[in-house]
């Protein structure tokens, strides 16, 4: 089995300021090699990737906000982790991405569960038979109790239509605008009154 893994990373040539890396393991996961920075989504945390194995494409929903974003929503009680959404990005390889030129999912504060609004990256779920891509996700709200000072944290889904991601705007490496790979559709949101702490900028994904 080949597992693939994402993981946020500070100072690893070439990514001075910290981005997305790669590590592949051929052993179920004992060891991994370490391949590098990605190109394509540099400052992106948080990366969470499904494979697409009828189009042998990688697919990644990955946070990337700018340190001003993060100024304005960061505050102690939601402990500096909220973040403003999500853009998504393909790559063939793994290590060159195309990113969405803007992002695909975006916090609504007019949501009773995500007032205060999204809280960390998504977890990813694709089912290949409805070709229908799964994110659960945490968000922040003033909605049920408080722990001190920290909002509740419910958790949420959300689903995207892989074949809606086609034709969207993409940046290639440089920045420069490239084809897709129609419009995304405003992916259909639920929410479950569940607390959850999710993992920060580590994904491992075993394509079997």
């Amino acid at each position: 089995l080949t597992f693939h893994m994402w993981s946020f990373c500070i100072q690893i040539d070439p990514l001075e300021f910290g981005g997305v890396c790669y590590h592949k393991s051929y052993d179920s996961g004992y060891t991994w090699e370490h391949l590098g920075g990605t190109t394509g989504i540099d400052g992106g945390i948080q990366p969470a990737v499904i494979y697409d194995g009828e189009n042998d494409r990688f697919h990644m929903f990955v946070v990337i906000d700018t340190p001003e974003e993060e100024a304005q929503i960061h505050s102690v009680n939601n402990l500096g982790l909220r973040v403003v959404g999500w853009y998504h990005a393909y790559s063939d390889d793994g290590l060159v991405w195309y990113r969405s030129s803007d992002r695909i999912f975006v916090e609504d504060l007019s949501s009773e569960w995500e007032d205060k609004g999204l809280a960390t990256g998504a977890d990813l779920v694709y089912y290949p038979d409805d070709e229908l891509v799964y994110l659960f996700y945490p968000s922040f709200t003033t909605n049920g109790e408080k722990i001190l000072t920290l909002w509740n944290w419910p958790l949420n889904i959300a689903t995207v239509p892989l074949s809606s991601l086609a034709d969207t705007e993409y940046e290639g490496v440089f920045g420069e605008e490239v084809d897709g790979d129609s419009s995304l559709s405003e992916p259909e949101e639920e929410s479950m009154s569940i607390a959850v702490l999710c993992g920060i900028g580590l994904l491992a994904l075993c394509i079997c």
